[in-house]
């Protein structure tokens, strides 16, 4: 048999494409290491899905039809915020509920032009463009101000050089508080008066209003920004244990005021946002891949069922096969169980 009439398959075995969930780490004490975990939202028609509404009761995700939607946590029900958009060249990508939930900023990419963010009522209504500019192909938001009245967004240029800013609500005028290359997940404070934002797995606090960067979490670790907690510290993950810790570091007078103190440990999933009650919310897939086999005919057609491939190290968590150029090796990604591979 030919190696051209093998093909390998990754094959998903479980249904649930992502689950949605709460992570209460101790926020206010150190040593109880007190915490809770409760299901939130688990669903196979779940793409992506964005950070909670500040206020805890809203969580927008996109759907396997990429549609908008918007889920209420009290009534445990989901509706269709935007349809997919009319061109196959646009997607909806990154996207934020405003603190109360009745808006959602969102990230309008195209292959024919700059990126767009949009703003649309949680009912689906009002859908209008908020900022583009030609100068940036994509446009992040990450997160609102408390008010409403403003926008924190990574804007990233042709060029990859991306700039953390600011994005009035009123009018889309854009304040550019800091430009770099490294630069993720910038957040408003709770008072709104500072964004925290990560640069190069270091993270860095600056004015809202426009000023010099200060350094709060600087180490030779991969450091990455959660968000503000809410009795007002800095919440990030760091792997300077050789594990995923969550931390914490107190901010006060727009600096910090003592070393970082671990809060939780081993934490190895998707944060999406921490929530005014206290609540980390967390993204996981439940996606499992398995190399298969599949023997085709000359016309292309499954002679017969894939059968699985067995013998990994790690099953079900094996993707991105390859053949090399003679047939008689095969290259494939393989990870634990869990692990973000």
């Amino acid at each position: 048999m030919r190696p051209g009439h093998i093909i390998i398959l990754g094959t998903v075995l479980v249904g649930l494409a992502a689950v949605a969930a709460v992570y209460t780490p101790s926020w206010k004490s150190t040593d109880d290491g007190a915490f809770r975990i409760l299901p939130l939202l688990a669903s196979m028609n779940i793409d992506r899905m964005g950070p909670p509404s500040w206020d805890g009761r809203f969580v927008p995700y996109r759907n396997n039809k990429a549609e908008l939607m918007l889920y209420n946590v009290a009534t445990k029900e989901s509706h269709r915020v935007l349809d997919h958009p009319a061109s196959e060249r646009q997607g909806i990508l990154q996207f934020i509920a405003s603190p109360d939930g009745s808006r959602i900023a969102y990230q309008l990419e195209s292959l024919d032009g700059p990126g767009q963010l949009r703003i649309v009522n949680a009912d689906g209504s009002g859908d209008r463009l908020l900022f583009t500019d030609p100068k940036y192909a994509t446009i992040k938001p990450t997160s609102w101000s408390q008010d409403g009245q403003s926008i924190a967004a990574i804007l990233t240029e042709k060029d990859d050089a991306s700039s953390v800013g600011v994005i009035k609500v009123s009018d889309g005028s854009l304040r550019v508080l800091r430009r770099s290359s490294r630069l993720t997940n910038a957040m408003f404070s709770a008072n709104s008066r500072f964004i925290a934002y990560t640069e190069a797995r270091d993270i860095f606090v600056i004015p809202s209003a426009g000023g010099a960067p200060v350094g709060v979490v600087v180490h030779p670790a991969n450091d990455n920004l959660l968000g503000w907690a809410p009795d007002g510290r800095l919440a990030f993950t760091s792997d300077r244990s050789g594990k995923n810790d969550i931390w914490a570091v107190e901010f006060h007078e727009g600096k910090p005021a003592q070393a970082p103190q671990v809060l939780s440990e081993d934490f190895n999933l998707t944060p999406l946002g921490i929530t005014a009650t206290g609540d980390l919310v967390y993204d996981r897939s439940e996606m499992e891949n398995q190399l298969s086999t599949a023997e085709l005919d000359a016309a292309g057609r499954l002679v017969a069922p894939p059968t699985n491939l067995g013998g990994g190290r790690y099953e079900e968590k094996n993707s991105a096969p390859d053949y090399s150029r003679d047939g008689n090796f095969l290259a494939y990604v393989s990870g634990m169980k869990g692990s973000q591979q």
